[in-house]
């Protein structure tokens, strides 16, 4: 589903969640820190980046219809 190296330079391959991370990445559903490489996949997200995820994905689904 993705590859060995994960786009994101504090993701290594062996974290629990690389697939996953880098398979949202692939989907643009997320994209990590602005103007950074860096993710940050073990710390807690806000309300604001939540938001902004679940209007990804009704975008990229198409589940506004």
């Amino acid at each position: 589903v993705c590859s060995s190296d994960p786009d994101f330079s504090d993701v290594s391959a062996g974290h629990k969640h690389a697939a996953f991370i880098q398979y949202a990445k692939d989907l643009g559903i997320v994209s990590g820190d602005a103007g950074k490489t860096t993710f940050r996949p073990d710390a807690s997200i806000n309300r604001a980046e939540a938001a902004k995820i679940a209007n990804q994905i009704i975008e990229i689904f198409n589940l506004n219809n």
